[in-house]
């Protein structure tokens, strides 16, 4: 025992006896045995390892990898500006709950993924990991001149939209067969009407900001977000015409009406029309096919038998192609969006 003080230092020799009777001088802990020492040699090797393994997997990732997504999706600070300006216009309608740190706190303490949503994207840093992103995905999916055609598109988005869903559905109760059926038949239907959307000049093939841009709507729409923005509204408009030639016809709007009685979001009101003058003879509940024939009708400002653009906002209310979308978006998911 040292001296009492500031620096004073305190230990208890301890006499350690061995099986055959020899004695050691320990300060606290037995001399290290052969197994000790080969485990701490093993765990020595297995962290020499990894750290090599990260080392290479990051130098990979900054000498490869970065290049290769810089030099095939280059994003400029114009493209990036206006990608800002369309989430902000989408997000001013938005009444959606953005994910707390207590959230994510809670879905990492019990393994699983943070349920991140387009509402999340108003945060900076949220908003730049979706850039990055998305040029990956781009890099990835275009050709060797550094575009994107619709089939490969259909492809992207549809890895996209499935993890998006994963993400943002962590309660999903259904089978993989089930989930990677409504996902096909989401993209199958949305997706040419959002090329279209994005190639506005018909060139066939679209760069690194129209599909972050394309990525960014249709995000928006599967996790439901209000239609009130024009960006989502001409989305909305270039799905139901199937055909591409600007004018919705009563079998492309049918097949839409089918759909929204199907998912249950056309108000009961409306499904009903009066039998006789005053409704004397009572009501009576229309189809499909004769409900697109009565909207197109209203709707139809020039009567033509088809609708533009312009005609078409004007049914689009009662339509509500954005909760179709969420709604088959949400067919595997346990709770569909709040609407």
């Amino acid at each position: 025992r040292w001296p009492n003080g500031p620096m004073a230092v305190r230990f208890r020799p301890v006499i350690l006896v061995g099986r055959r009777g020899r004695r050691c001088l320990a300060t606290g802990s037995p001399t290290p045995t052969v197994s000790r020492r080969l485990l701490n040699l093993a765990w020595s090797g297995v962290r020499g390892t990894c750290t090599a393994s990260g080392a290479v997997g990051l130098s990979a990732f900054g000498l490869v990898i970065c290049p290769y997504v810089s030099r095939r999706a280059p994003l400029d600070e114009a493209s990036r500006e206006a990608l800002q300006e369309d989430l902000v216009q989408i997000s001013a309608l938005d009444s959606g709950d953005l994910l707390t740190a207590q959230d994510i706190w809670s879905a990492i303490s019990e393994l699983r993924a943070p349920a991140f949503s387009f509402h999340d994207l108003q945060r900076p840093f949220c908003f730049s990991i979706f850039q990055l992103l998305g040029r990956f995905t781009f890099a990835c999916y275009s050709d060797a001149s550094g575009v994107m055609t619709l089939h490969e598109f259909q492809c992207a988005v549809h890895k996209m939209v499935d993890l998006a869903l994963e993400l943002h559905s962590q309660t999903a109760e259904s089978t993989g067969e089930v989930r990677a059926a409504a996902v096909r038949e989401l993209t199958s239907i949305v997706v040419p009407g959002l090329f279209r959307v994005l190639d506005f000049d018909q060139s066939g093939d679209i760069g690194t900001h129209k599909f972050i841009r394309g990525a960014l709507l249709l995000l928006a729409t599967v996790q439901g977000a209000p239609l009130d923005t024009p960006q989502l509204a001409d989305l909305a408009f270039r799905v139901v015409d199937a055909d591409g030639d600007g004018l919705v016809t009563v079998a492309e709007l049918k097949k839409w009406v089918a759909l929204a009685l199907e998912h249950e979001v056309v108000d009961k009101e409306l499904q009903s029309e009066a039998r006789g003058p005053f409704g004397l003879f009572g009501v009576r509940m229309l189809t499909p096919e004769q409900l697109a024939s009565k909207w197109l009708r209203e709707a139809d400002v020039d009567r033509d038998g088809k609708l533009l653009p312009d005609e078409f906002q004007i049914l689009a209310p009662r339509l509500r192609i954005h909760r179709v979308i969420a709604s088959m978006a949400g067919r595997f998911a346990a709770r569909l969006p709040e609407q």
